[in-house]
């Protein structure tokens, strides 16, 4: 249904609010897993539900954020729903993806570095284990270029 998912990543980001009650912390936490859970199925089906594509380009404007700003046992959650994302739609769907990552590093807040990289290493779990190729090592050259400045 269109707006789910953006009403899940909603209450993701209330329930883990600093302050949140333990009971708020589990709804959020429940709602992480339904999220990555939705993006598993429906981010690119073969058949059924899919999610809009509108959703779609919200959810990717917000990911980073999200990554930065929440606590460890969401974020877990949150980081699968990005590894399913970005390898369907990094780098060709998601070019702003590692901009607005790096425009993170200069952020001195441990969380948000943290994030950040938890975030980088979702992203590249997609090329361990795969095989040379050239479009791989283009992808590969295209992400080394851009982390590469801020480091």
């Amino acid at each position: 249904s269109a707006g789910f998912p953006i009403l899940l990543l909603t209450l993701i980001q209330q329930c883990a609010a600093a302050g949140a009650s333990p009971e708020d912390q589990a709804v959020g936490q429940a709602a992480a897993v339904l999220f990555k859970n939705t993006v598993k199925r429906c981010w690119a089906p073969e058949e059924g539900a899919s999610i809009a594509e509108a959703d779609k380009v919200a959810i990717k404007g917000k990911m980073v954020d999200y990554m930065c700003t929440m606590p460890p046992a969401v974020q877990r959650q949150v980081s699968e729903a990005l590894s399913i994302i970005s390898k369907h739609d990094f780098p060709a769907k998601w070019t702003e993806l590692l901009p607005e990552l790096v425009s993170k590093f200069g952020i001195e807040d441990f969380h948000v570095t943290n994030g950040v990289l938890a975030t980088a290493n979702s992203i590249m779990k997609r090329f361990r284990w795969v095989v040379k190729s050239d479009p791989l090592l283009q992808e590969l050259l295209y992400c080394l270029n851009i982390i590469q400045v801020p480091l």
